[in-house]
């Protein structure tokens, strides 16, 4: 069974349906931060609040008590881990070893000590095998390899690390092109020439702005300039100048 951790709505099944919204604990975007800081919370309360709220207390610890036999594959970024890492790390020694956690290397460095065991050591290394995509993806690579290409599921752990590092090891690390900063106004004019190349693809022309135009855009600053433009695409009359309020 797929679930997901949703900032908005606790833990969600793959065939729940859910209402639109729009909410994140990322840093960007409709992030909570600010709410959070104005009562000196953290991530890892508001999970706490918002799964009791809707009468899922321990809702993930739930579901691996329960299902005793499943090994419990976890992926995510760090900014949606380190909002369960706490309950993550409540979880009793029988259920914590089933854990096989899929993170960045960056959260996996300062990772709660009782969850550090149970992370799997996947690196920017996976960018030079079939597996690539982006920062917010990784996560969810690094399980889909693990799965496809190590068939690792049915390992116990140390022997699941072990093929990991392997398979890591055949591979270098790939050296991270020198990307100029640019404006917004420069970014779109770039995807409006290339737009018919590329059929207008969000994902092909980030990577166009990243591994050929040599430009430096994080993702959520690029969606925002996609839609832009998609939008005045859309409406030729309409304009994509990008000003500040």
């Amino acid at each position: 069974m797929l679930y997901v951790a949703s900032a908005g709505l606790g833990l969600v099944g793959e065939d729940q349906y859910v209402p639109a919204y729009d909410l994140t604990v990322a840093t960007s975007g409709a992030t909570i931060h600010p709410q959070l800081d104005a009562v000196s919370a953290s991530t890892a309360d508001w999970w706490a609040a918002l799964t009791s709220a809707l009468g899922q207390p321990n809702s993930l610890a739930t579901l691996a008590t329960v299902n005793r036999l499943a090994i419990v594959y976890v992926a995510m970024p760090g900014t949606y881990l380190s909002m369960l890492a706490d309950e993550l790390a409540s979880l009793p020694d029988d259920v914590l070893t089933r854990l096989r956690i899929f993170t960045s290397p960056s959260w996996a460095a300062t990772a709660p000590a009782r969850l550090a065991k149970q992370v799997l050591p996947y690196d920017d290394r996976l960018e030079t095998t079939r597996f690539t995509g982006t920062r917010n993806d990784f996560a969810q690579r690094a399980l889909l390899h693990f799965l496809e290409e190590l068939n690792a599921h049915r390992l116990p752990m140390h022997e699941a690390k072990l093929a990991v590092h392997a398979s890591m090891s055949k591979h270098a690390r790939r050296s991270l092109p020198t990307r100029a900063k640019s404006t917004d106004e420069d970014i779109i004019e770039l995807m409006r020439r290339e737009w018919s190349a590329y059929g207008g693809a969000s994902s092909r022309l980030l990577r166009f702005l990243r591994d050929e135009a040599l430009v430096q855009c994080e993702q959520a600053r690029f969606q925002g300039l996609w839609r832009r433009l998609h939008n005045a695409m859309k409406n030729p009359g309409g304009s994509t100048s990008v000003g500040s309020g």
